[in-house]
């Protein structure tokens, strides 16, 4: 028998598996206990880099270093009193290739630096094993490299039709820490940045005969020197940039340099995003079939070439790199924001004609303070964050609020700068950017 209990948050707290019982603790599991042992892991970012064990009774304690490959997977084990190295590879979807004989990892964590309930070489469950792996959101079988129940958020591309589908059927570069989007690991930025530390720094265009002028006059480069800068400097590169007007490479160009800024530079912008590709379609549509100004994944954006402003590659974006992190953002910003999701609510809200007020919409997101554009039916917390993040970098657009809403059935925005700057959206979305 297989219980799994979470919390509010959908963390989980408590398995039961063919009666042992795990109790965890902390929000990416810092602790762990099972009958008379404490487990207690250490940190280096998201990586566990250290392992204790506490006996209760009798007491006693252990301590082990793990060590990971290019996706986080737990490879090396060093016992800290005895020097003792237990190594683990993995075949491509997961299931163990090797181990030290006679040995056995001192935790559950293995493959991609998920929680394995899977008895194998590694980890010798036993009974406590069941062949699938924990990714928070779903479980995992290694053994056929899918996941056992669909994705509850379509993921983009051709690949992502499949709802099954483990990382778009790429683990050699992707992870899924959250079960609902694959993760671009370092090993692709790491050619990258090898890439950027051979390339010379793309020349600007300041010839007044031959450069981009603004409003002003000013040389402000050329449509090649805005590409080669967004792909030297910030890893953004367009797929089909031949079908994009000069003034749309001039929006994409300028929406990544100011988010960039926010952020402190083009070096935490890769760090936030990894590498993007970007691509312009003409009548963008989501899986529903409603045209939108832009769509967002891991590593990739999506823009309408029939629509798409500066406002919408800042927002897209923001969606990418909350998607990069695995919606921890949004969720971190729900919280900060004093708002929650609680679907069933909504069919209890009263919301009057017109009014998307909290809890009004589909998502059943009961926003906390006031949102940086208003709220429509699709409001929700991505959307929420995505937005204020556009707010943040350029600023409170009125012009938007006031072509897409009625004033008058939609009474709470942010109509000014200053009511924006100091707001819990701009403090989480400011903490952000100029945070380590």
């Amino acid at each position: 028998m297989v219980s799994t209990t979470y919390d509010g948050d959908g963390r989980r707290v408590k398995s039961v598996v063919n009666g042992e019982t795990i109790l965890f603790a902390g929000p990416f599991g810092h602790y762990e206990l099972k009958g008379n042992e404490v487990t207690k892991y250490y940190f280096a970012g998201a990586s566990r880099i250290v392992v204790r064990k506490y006996i209760i009774v009798p007491q006693s304690s252990s301590l082990t270093y793990l060590a990971g490959d290019h996706l986080g997977s737990t490879s090396l084990a060093l016992d800290a009193s005895t020097g003792e190295v237990t190594q683990t590879r993995y075949k491509p979807w997961g299931e163990v290739r090797y181990t030290t004989p006679s040995k056995t990892l001192p935790t559950r964590y293995t493959f991609t630096g998920q929680y394995s309930y899977v008895s194998d070489d590694a980890t010798d469950l036993g009974a406590a094993g069941f062949g699938l792996m924990f990714y928070n959101a779903r479980w995992y079988d290694p053994t056929l490299g899918r996941f056992a129940q669909a994705d509850t958020i379509v993921p983009g591309g051709v690949q992502g039709l499949d709802r099954y589908a483990y990382v778009s059927n790429n683990p050699i570069i992707y992870t899924d820490p959250s079960g609902h989007a694959s993760h671009r690991n370092g090993y692709r930025s790491q050619i990258h940045a090898k890439k950027n530390e051979l390339l010379p720094p793309p020349p600007a265009d300041t010839n007044p005969a031959t450069c981009t002028k603004d409003s002003w006059g000013n040389c402000v480069g050329t449509r090649q020197n805005w590409l080669d800068t967004l792909e030297h400097l910030y890893d953004v590169t367009v797929t089909n940039a031949g079908d994009f007007s000069d003034g749309q490479i001039w929006n994409l160009f300028n929406g990544v340099v100011k988010l960039a800024g926010s952020m402190g530079g083009a070096l935490k912008f890769k760090e936030n995003l990894g590498p993007v590709e970007v691509t312009g379609v003409h009548a963008l549509k989501t899986s529903k079939g409603k045209i939108v100004n832009g769509l967002a994944g891991d590593g990739w954006v999506k823009l309408n070439l029939d629509s798409f402003s500066e406002w919408t590659v800042v927002h897209e974006f923001a969606h990418a790199w909350d998607i990069h992190q695995g919606y921890n953002l949004s969720k971190r910003f729900e919280q900060a924001t004093g708002g929650y999701t609680w679907k069933a609510g909504r069919h209890y809200v009263e919301c009057e004609s017109g009014i998307q007020g909290p809890g009004c919409n589909a998502a059943g997101y009961f926003y906390g303070g006031v949102p940086a554009k208003g709220a429509d039916y699709g409001f929700n917390r991505k959307e929420d964050f995505a937005e204020s993040v556009a707010t943040y970098v350029l600023g409170v657009n009125v012009s938007y609020i006031r072509a897409h809403f009625d004033l008058k059935l939609n009474p709470e925005f942010f109509i000014t700068d200053a009511n924006f700057v100091g707001s819990s959206r701009w403090i989480f979305v400011n903490d952000l950017m100029t945070g380590p």
